[in-house]
């Protein structure tokens, strides 16, 4: 309150003026006539000189006349927060209510309002997406959601408008149905800029028309009859790869690095026959396979609120000044080298080489309207993310699970050389020879049903009119989705033993039980949006672990007894250290 005196005609008076919310900064106000003021409840006097408008509290007696007084004036709240030096913290305070009490309300309706209400999980995930971004910051996804269905059941409810089923029985329903339940939102961050533009790609696009355009554009060079013609490809990769190996016998190594490095290298050559030089320069070139990892972090974070992402790696300034000021963008280094090739093999476009960039240039020059230089470059890239990612990932796994069970590892090893002995085996292993040696095969399996790249679920968006899943109702616009982490480890498909490394389950399993199995593995996803890639990961886990094992006893020598795993949507191996010695032929 602050006291103003009022001079009044008669004798003088004093009142008390109520220093409302709004109001500062006290001026003088004089009436060419005296004024009567009426009385009103709780004895105010309002008087309203001019457009103002002032309250006078405890008047000395009623019907007084003023002629003079003095009163406050009601500011802008910006100018009151200028004229009084409200503080950074005082605004953030009045910020952070305002806020809360907003998301209180947004989360009071979610919970009360949604259908979903009946589903079990995280009280917290009932409530905010916080919840699901929580869970990637920890990068431990994968366990997450594994313990919410064996607490739960198989059906959790795990946003807002977000649910995980863990029951394999749903996946034809929600991945086999056509274009039903589309792709959510979730993975718009990974669409990638090219030339200042944000380009969509069959991965990333929610559209099924675009979807089928993208990838029928494509779809006959990742047929496996055209991945056989890329085996000289791989032969002439898999030779450095031993010889770096050869040179390092005896050595702790981080074979995990390894891994990545010769997936690089390997799709360099798949892609324009360029070697990028990891495998010989033993390291990380410009720190580009570390950046990948971050803008996998970044698009699994972001993702959570994708409208962020037209702001952030979405915005063509953004990206252009972090590469004028940084050379790790993996991005950047993948398109220029694509450029650099695309010109070189401008200069002799009639030699047939057989390649990616062959490939796509052909289609492009017969029919320019199919697919722009832009186009081809985007597809490159989506080749070239989703070659190295899949493969490096896959072989660590297989490596992994073969030297953490020595058994396995000398059952394999004793497959290989029977086949040597039989002179059924080339000086490198073909991918036809890899395929026809059943514990291989299996090995490979079962090591990516132990571990599937994606550590989260494959999310779809629940059609109209709802869906009945796992006995409960889920109405349409719900984001739904599986993990095979999850349904990959289920006891009552693979057996009692499902969360142990055992090859032996696919060979000994009926072809009845077999096709459960298939049915239930989610490695390479399932459906019309399932990897593209498949064939070129199988050729590259086949020719590279079959030529290794064939080649190298291994042990494990790192310090620990056990990998590091983290999940950003995809689940990242490290202190993958291992000792290789080069057998000795009998």
């Amino acid at each position: 309150m602050i006291t103003a005196l009022l001079s009044m005609i008669g004798p003088v008076r004093q009142a008390q003026l109520q220093d409302e919310e709004g109001f500062s900064g006290a001026k003088t106000w004089r009436r060419k006539t005296p004024q009567k003021c009426a009385s009103r409840r709780s004895n105010e006097i309002v008087i309203k000189p001019g457009l103002k408008s002032f309250t006078l509290v405890r008047a000395a007696e009623d019907g007084v006349s003023v002629l003079d007084f003095t009163a406050t004036e009601r500011e802008s709240p910006w100018n009151y927060f200028q004229n009084h030096g409200t503080t950074a913290g005082q605004l953030a305070l009045i910020a952070s209510v305002f806020l809360t009490i907003s998301l209180l309300s947004s989360y009071a309706i979610s919970y009360f309002q949604s259908e979903l209400g009946d589903l079990p999980g995280p009280m917290l995930a009932r409530f905010t997406l916080l919840w699901k971004v929580w869970v990637h910051i920890k990068g431990d996804g994968h366990v997450v959601y594994q313990n919410l269905h064996k607490r739960y059941g198989p059906i959790v409810r795990t946003g807002p408008n977000s649910v995980s089923i863990g029951d394999a029985a749903m996946i034809p329903k929600i991945y086999l149905s056509g274009h039903s339940y589309l792709k959510s939102s979730d993975l718009a961050p990974f669409t990638f800029m090219i030339d200042g533009k944000s380009v969509e790609s069959m991965f990333t696009t929610q559209d099924p028309a675009l979807h089928k355009v993208l990838k029928s554009a494509v779809a006959s060079k990742y047929s496996l009859s055209s991945m056989l013609q890329l085996e000289p490809l791989f032969d002439k990769c898999m030779p450095l790869f031993v010889t770096e190996m050869d040179k390092r016998a005896g050595l702790a190594v981080d074979f995990g690095s390894w891994c990545s490095w010769y997936s690089f290298d390997l799709t360099g050559l798949l892609s324009f026959q360029e070697l990028f030089g990891f495998m010989e320069q033993a390291k990380d070139i410009n720190g580009v396979i570390e950046s990948s990892w971050s803008f996998m972090s970044y698009g699994t974070l972001i993702g959570q609120y994708p409208y962020l992402h037209k702001y952030l790696l979405g915005n063509p300034c953004l990206v252009q000044f972090l590469d004028s000021i940084s050379n790790a963008n993996p991005m950047r280094l993948i398109t220029e080298t694509a450029r650099v090739a695309i010109d070189k093999y401008d200069e002799k476009s009639t030699d047939l080489r057989g390649d990616f960039l062959d490939y796509l240039r052909q289609k492009q020059l017969k029919n320019p309207y199919i697919m722009t230089d832009r186009d081809l470059i985007n597809n490159i890239l989506i080749f070239f993310v989703g070659a190295v990612n899949t493969n490096s990932a896959s072989l660590r796994a297989c490596f992994y699970y073969l030297v953490k069970t020595p058994y396995t590892y000398a059952k394999l090893v004793r497959e290989l050389q029977d086949a040597d002995a039989k002179g059924l085996l080339s000086e490198t292993l073909s991918f036809t020879e890899g395929q026809k040696l059943p514990y291989l095969q299996a090995c490979i399996k079962d090591a990516l049903r132990m571990y599937p790249i994606v550590g989260t679920p494959f999310d779809r968006v629940v059609p109209k009119g709802g869906a009945i899943l796992s006995g409960y109702f889920v109405p349409e616009g719900t984001v739904v989705g599986i993990s095979g982490w999850v349904t990959q480890r289920d006891k009552g498909v693979f057996g009692d033993d499902a969360e142990s490394f055992r090859p032996e389950r696919w060979l000994d399993a009926d072809e009845k039980q077999v096709r459960v199995m298939d049915r239930s593995m989610l490695a390479f996803g399932q459906g019309t949006r399932g990897c593209v890639g498949k064939h070129v990961a199988m050729m590259a886990l086949t020719k590279t672990v079959g030529q290794i094992v064939r080649v190298f006893d291994m042990e494990w020598a790192a310090p620990g007894e056990e990998w590091a795993l983290t999940c950003r949507q995809h689940v990242r191996q490290t202190r993958v250290i291992m000792r290789l010695n080069r057998r000795q032929t009998q």
